[in-house]
């Protein structure tokens, strides 16, 4: 897996991260009413992605 650096303003992180979790809610809800299980695994794994991102920006997810 390649990393890479990004440079964001304050203004900037505080909006990343304000749409991360607003994503991670409805991924939560989206969970909670999928019936297929293979579909469930992809949204639990995009809810571990947004929680990664919301950890590195400084602002763990609200579970």
């Amino acid at each position: 897996m390649s990393e890479f650096q990004l440079f964001l303003t304050e203004e900037e992180r505080q909006f990343l991260v304000e749409l991360l979790e607003h994503s991670h809610k409805d991924k939560l809800v989206e969970e909670r009413r999928t019936a297929f299980n293979t579909f469930r695994d992809i949204v639990v794994e995009e809810e571990h992605v947004i929680e990664s991102l919301l950890g590195k920006l400084g602002h763990p997810a609200e579970v």
